[in-house]
């Protein structure tokens, strides 16, 4: 079982899958969205944006871990990893309003990347004990 979750958090295939997330995120956040089927759901735009950070920042922070095996995990890289997440998030709402004259900046989009974060670190908090006894 060690040896599986040692290998499902090699740094390398962790890194690639965060880095094509994170382009991905960007991509997404600056694409043209009016040729894309409507979703009946109000707050669906907001769901994808709690998604998408809870599961960026989960990449994030899992690359992190995956270099520091068998080492103590310290609290303030995880602190970093999440705020520069969140500046992730800012800038690219900025870059709607100032690079895409069919995007804006939406407070309340900020607001749902900030909760992904916020609850990814909750978990990875959780975690952190047993990914130390590996």
């Amino acid at each position: 079982m060690q040896r599986l979750i040692k290998n499902l958090l090699a740094p390398k295939l962790i890194l690639s899958l965060a880095l094509l997330f994170s382009l991905g995120i960007l991509y997404a956040s600056l694409m043209r969205t009016d040729r894309l089927p409507k979703v009946n759901f109000e707050q669906a735009d907001k769901v994808f944006h709690f998604t998408a950070y809870l599961i960026l920042s989960l990449l994030w922070y899992f690359y992190y871990i995956s270099c520091n095996l068998g080492k103590r995990l310290r609290n303030p890289p995880f602190l970093i990893i999440g705020l520069l997440i969140i500046a992730f998030g800012i800038l690219i709402e900025v870059l709607q309003d100032v690079a895409t004259d069919y995007r804006s900046i939406d407070r309340l989009d900020v607001l749902a990347n900030l909760l992904g974060v916020v609850v990814a670190y909750i978990i990875v908090s959780m975690l952190r004990l047993r990914i130390q006894k590996l």
